[in-house]
């Protein structure tokens, strides 16, 4: 993983905070920035709508991170970033599911 997002995934009351707001964290970011580029347009198009926010992004995507945030919050940034990184093995070919994740 990057050492830019695993600063992000590191700042867990950035996670903690950004749930409230209702926004995704830099953290979550980072994890769908890792994602995208494991899996590519795979795993983004699992989310996209299409539908285009007033800063150019996608509302289904922007929704997912939200999703996300709101079920990793609870976690230590350790657990999340050893999640991960097992999904290089454990999800070689397609990209995990939240449940997944979790799990």
């Amino acid at each position: 993983m990057s050492e830019h997002i695993s600063r992000a995934i590191e700042r867990s009351s950035v996670l903690r905070g950004q749930a409230e707001s209702g926004d995704a964290s830099k953290a979550v970011r980072g994890l769908f920035m890792l994602f995208h580029g494991l899996y590519g347009n795979l795993f983004l198009s699992r989310y996209a709508t299409g539908e285009l926010d007033g800063d150019g992004k996608d509302k289904g995507v922007k929704s997912a991170m939200v999703i996300w945030q709101s079920d990793l919050v609870r976690f230590d940034a350790d657990v999340v970033r050893a999640a991960a990184a097992r999904c290089k093995t454990g999800h070689v070919k397609y990209p995990p599911t939240l449940p997944e994740f979790l799990s």
